[in-house]
């Protein structure tokens, strides 16, 4: 896990699929689950995982993907 500060006023959502994509600065993914930034995401080996960091109003700010390895 790498640790980044979020800004204030800001919170993550995330987003589970075969190939996701990482959302445009200012793209609304206000649908994505919200996530704490610590909590366990389920998600399966090979799936791509995108977090985002989202302002106030559900618009993407900053945003990562990483290829999934589950624990076992």
């Amino acid at each position: 896990r790498a640790a980044c500060a979020l800004t204030s006023g800001n919170s993550y959502k995330y987003k589970v699929a075969d190939n996701a994509v990482l959302p445009a600065a200012g793209q609304s993914v206000k649908s994505w689950t919200a996530w704490n930034g610590t909590a366990d995401i389920t998600a399966e080996t090979g799936k791509t995982l995108v977090i985002v960091e989202v302002d106030g109003n559900g618009l993407a700010v900053k945003a990562g993907s990483v290829t999934v390895t589950a624990k076992a």
